[in-house]
């Protein structure tokens, strides 16, 4: 669901190229052959990232190994963090686009782009 969440999100803000990592390689292969998947557990969901992919929005998939995809990772958990933190305030913390890579992944994507992960 996250990767359909990033996908709408890349739409809404008219974005031209789109590249999608992920660790869980039968989930990209998945994706990428949606039609073969009409029964399975996650198809409405694949069916939704289908319809996104018409919207003029290029969007390419990797597998990338676990090791290597620590920043969505830290990301992803400061996500939930903040998203319990406004769950317990009663409020809504919505979708964010970042200019510069937040604090909690800046080490680890330091790292990645010098090529130590």
């Amino acid at each position: 669901m996250a990767i359909r969440g990033g996908m709408q999100m890349a739409v809404d803000a008219q974005l031209k190229e789109v590249m999608i990592e992920t660790d869980a390689l039968s989930l990209k292969e998945a994706i990428e052959s949606v039609a073969k998947h009409g029964t399975h557990e996650l198809a409405v969901i694949l069916l939704d990232m289908q319809a996104l992919l018409d919207k003029g929005c290029s969007f390419s998939f990797h597998y990338v190994p676990r090791e290597a995809n620590r920043v969505a990772h830290n990301l992803a958990k400061m996500a939930m963090d903040m998203g319990n933190m406004a769950a317990a305030m009663g409020t809504d913390c919505g979708a964010k686009f970042f200019d510069e890579v937040p604090d909690c992944a800046k080490d680890v994507y330091e790292d990645d782009c010098a090529g130590s992960i």
